[in-house]
């Protein structure tokens, strides 16, 4: 059995204790006490002239000890949100990249052409307003072999619109084809172009 040596809050005599109990009495004075737990609060129970008692309550410990486990829970709450903070700050550093490779690794291994394919290199927009006879042979370079070209007799004095300029073009029926999009070398290509009419 564990004893507890502790001196008597009225009198400072000292007095032996079973570890396990709650409370403690002074044969000296007559005082008795409850045991301090060192954690929550101190309670004494004295004597006075035999016949009465008050009870006395350590209230600058239990303040003390509140005032603690207060800033000890503002402080995990501080902690956590400064965690919260790093972990959304990396993940936003982190997310460019992150979007950048996975890109990279799309245009690499899904936007890539096999050897029967072409991928454009401009928009159908971009198209519009060029020499067509350029954009045809670009056209061939890349590799499309069936290009059909249209006149279109709408000008009639040349100076806002070219003459030889595209109005339209089209990749298998797609008027609105964007760049890097892949189209199979037979694709039928249509390009209309502006020129005088000739009447």
């Amino acid at each position: 059995m564990k004893f507890i040596s502790l001196n008597c809050p009225n009198c400072n005599a000292p007095i032996i204790v079973e570890g396990d109990r709650n409370y403690a009495h002074c044969e000296h004075c007559g005082t008795s006490f409850a045991v301090d737990d060192g954690i929550n609060r101190t309670e004494h129970t004295v004597n006075i002239n035999k016949n009465k008692t008050y009870r006395k309550v350590d209230e600058a410990r239990i303040h003390e000890n509140d005032t603690y486990e207060r800033i000890e829970i503002e402080k995990l709450k501080y902690k956590s949100k400064k965690d919260k903070r790093e972990i959304i700050l990396i993940l936003m550093m982190l997310l460019p990249i992150i979007i950048f490779f996975l890109y990279g690794l799309h245009e690499r291994y899904v936007n890539t052409p096999n050897s029967n394919e072409v991928k454009i290199s401009a928009s159908a927009e971009n198209y519009k307003g060029r020499n067509y006879q350029e954009v045809v042979n670009e056209l061939k370079a890349a590799g499309f072999s069936n290009i059909e070209t249209v006149a279109v007799d709408d000008l009639i004095t040349g100076w806002i619109t070219k003459e030889n300029s595209i109005s339209q073009i089209s990749i298998n029926g797609d008027f609105k084809f964007s760049s890097g999009k892949i189209f199979p070398k037979d694709a039928k290509v249509i390009i209309s172009y502006h020129t005088f009419s000739s009447g």
